[in-house]
């Protein structure tokens, strides 16, 4: 099992065009990982960050770009 934290998480559903390297490396971890141990507070983070640094503006956004 893989815990994860905020920045891996949101690495793993932003394509952050400033940080490519982060963004396939957090990828690769999920993919290869058997079991992804996600903690509630890094949920909360998440979409703490994805709605004040990435602007997405409803929670709607945030799950589509979870999806």
């Amino acid at each position: 099992m893989v815990t994860i934290d905020t920045n891996v998480l949101v690495r793993i559903f932003i394509d952050d065009n400033s940080q490519p390297a982060q963004v396939r490396q957090a990828r690769e971890l999920a993919n290869q990982a058997q079991i992804l141990y996600v903690p509630q507070v890094v949920v909360i983070e998440s979409v703490w960050v994805m709605t004040k640094a990435y602007k997405l503006v409803c929670l709607k956004e945030v799950t589509q770009e979870m999806k």
